[in-house]
């Protein structure tokens, strides 16, 4: 008999309930108990992101809200209308759509196992950004990759996964409309029902084609491997897939061991796609998305996340929509190198709306981590002239400085908007980092033998 797993009631979102209970859950049951629950809550960042993501396209299709004004109707109501879930999920079977993992001919989420182009099937792995496999080495783990198995629950999540943060790889594998994957921002609400309705973008902001080609699982057509695609619409390229993925049904204990993973659609004009969840920078050459980088610690994007000209829509409609006193933002990202991972990332951040409603304030933050940068470099500078003391010494004497920069940004974020003068806080800020720095030189110097001669220059 055929492995059987329907994503609507079985087990496979992982949710949190205000008591601080977790458990597993189906679709059906995770929107319907959206307003007790506080919250989706996975290991990997990346595949908690992914079920955010997905959770608010299923809904877009289904609830299609035309303005602010229905998004703001919704919040009023507490709770999703199970009965226009009831009639979407109803559309859609009428379709021909499944809902079944393992559907031969539609299973969900997947491109069904073709012959000419799914060659040998690989290990499941091979889809988890969280495990090393073939260049990527995020991190150390010991085995043979051919022996490791996932449950079908956790499958699901990989399935979704592998599309948002796939990367450009070897042998023509493109990478999805954001190109290499940026920072997602999710809006938190005060439970799971505000936040996915805080990721709900009206019909009259979506300046593309909302669903032509219709979303991934009610569309009957094959994904192409390297198929070029020029134009998507908002519902596809919010799930594009940038690979073909078929899951290999489970061994009789229930596990998955190995995926058909081949090329998926190349899209092509990535900059004209717009993210909901992304923070876009503004340069010379024109808009990028903000992109983890590991030796750039978050709080340094803090004006572009929170500036007028670059924050993402998401946040952007909570800011318009809600009179809370403060916004909460998780960031996901992956720092990647090409085909590899580097480093994974959560970054939960609370701040102030008056930080976003006053452009001065915006300016003071660019302005105390542009000082705090420069101040950096000349401290990496002074420790390293003429290999004064040990490159390794001059990268934790900088690392030590910008964390203490770091507690400080966070505590003028909370106190910025206090009666303090812009100038007045920058001028405390560039003291209180110059005396920063001088420690951390100091404590450089101390940790390293010096003759008199280079003591003498490095002081100077």
């Amino acid at each position: 008999m055929r492995p059987s797993f329907n994503v609507l009631n079985d087990p496979w979102i992982p949710v949190v309930a205000q008591d601080g209970e977790r458990s597993l859950l189906g679709i059906r049951e995770t929107l319907r108990r959206a307003s007790e629950l506080k919250e989706i809550s996975v290991v990997s960042p990346l595949e908690e992101f992914s079920v955010y993501r997905f959770l608010s396209v299923f809904l877009m299709d289904a609830l299609r809200p035309e303005d602010r004004d229905n998004i703001e109707e919704l919040l009023d109501e507490g709770n999703f209308d199970m009965e226009q879930i009831e009639a979407y999920i109803s559309l859609c079977q009428e379709e021909g759509v499944s809902f079944d993992l393992f559907d031969e001919q539609r299973p969900f989420m997947q491109s069904a196992y073709v012959k000419e182009w799914d060659k040998e099937p690989k290990p499941i792995s091979a889809i988890d950004c969280f495990l090393p496999s073939g260049n990527n080495h995020l991190h150390f783990e010991h085995g043979q990759v051919q022996t490791r198995t996932v449950n079908v629950s956790k499958a699901v999540r990989l399935l979704l996964t592998i599309q948002q943060f796939c990367t450009a790889g070897a042998q023509g594998y493109p990478s999805g409309v954001n190109a290499s994957p940026p920072y997602f921002g999710v809006v938190k609400g005060q439970n799971l029902f505000e936040t996915l309705v805080c990721s709900l973008l009206p019909l009259q902001m979506i300046e593309i084609s909302f669903d032509e080609p219709p979303v991934i699982w009610r569309s009957a057509s094959a994904v192409l491997p390297k198929e070029t695609v020029s134009q998507t619409s908002w519902l596809r390229g919010m799930l594009f897939p940038a690979r073909r993925v078929c899951l290999i049904p489970p061994n009789e204990k229930g596990e998955i061991t190995e995926v058909y993973l081949s090329q998926g659609e190349n899209f092509v004009n990535k900059e004209t796609w717009t993210d909901p969840y992304v923070t876009y920078r503004m340069l010379d050459t024109g808009r990028v998305p903000l992109r983890p980088k590991g030796e750039k610690p978050v709080w340094r994007s803090m004006y572009e996340i929170t500036g007028h000209n670059g924050r993402s829509q998401l946040l952007q409609q909570y800011l318009d929509l809600s009179d809370q006193p403060y916004a909460h933002i998780t960031l996901y990202g992956v720092e990647t190198n090409q085909a590899s991972y580097l480093n994974i990332m959560r970054h939960d951040i609370r701040f102030r709306r008056e930080i976003t409603e006053q452009e001065e304030l915006v300016n003071l933050l660019k302005k105390v981590v542009t000082a705090s940068e420069r101040l950096a470099r000349k401290l990496r500078h002074c420790l390293r002239d003429e290999n004064t003391v040990p490159e390794a010494v001059a990268n934790d004497a900088v690392t030590s400085f910008y964390g203490k920069c770091e507690t400080k940004f966070w505590e003028l974020c909370e106190n910025c908007a206090g009666t303090s003068t812009i100038q007045e806080q920058y001028r405390d800020w560039c003291q209180s980092i110059g005396q920063l720095a001088q420690d951390a030189f100091m404590k450089a110097l101390q940790n390293v033998n010096l003759r008199g001669k280079d003591l003498g220059r490095a002081a100077e």
